[in-house]
């Protein structure tokens, strides 16, 4: 994804899975923790899109909760 300092997104969707914040937060995690979009800025767009598509381990959209029978019967 970055070419100017050789992260995959394969590494970046690892540091999204556990970073937990607001798109904003998680971005700049990115570029801190992998220093992504640091450079030329050409992965912008790329990054944005992934920050939004990995949720981090624990959201709750990620959790499954049982289905209660009785719920969907009716």
């Amino acid at each position: 994804v970055c070419s100017c300092v050789g992260v995959s997104e394969a590494r970046i969707r690892e540091t999204l899975s556990r970073v937990q914040g607001t798109p904003a937060h998680r971005f700049g995690a990115l570029q801190t923790e992998l220093a992504c979009g640091t450079q030329c800025g050409s992965c912008k767009p790329e990054l944005r899109r992934l920050v939004a598509d990995v949720l981090p381990l624990g959201h709750p959209l990620l959790t499954t909760q049982p289905i209660d029978s009785e719920e969907t019967s009716a």
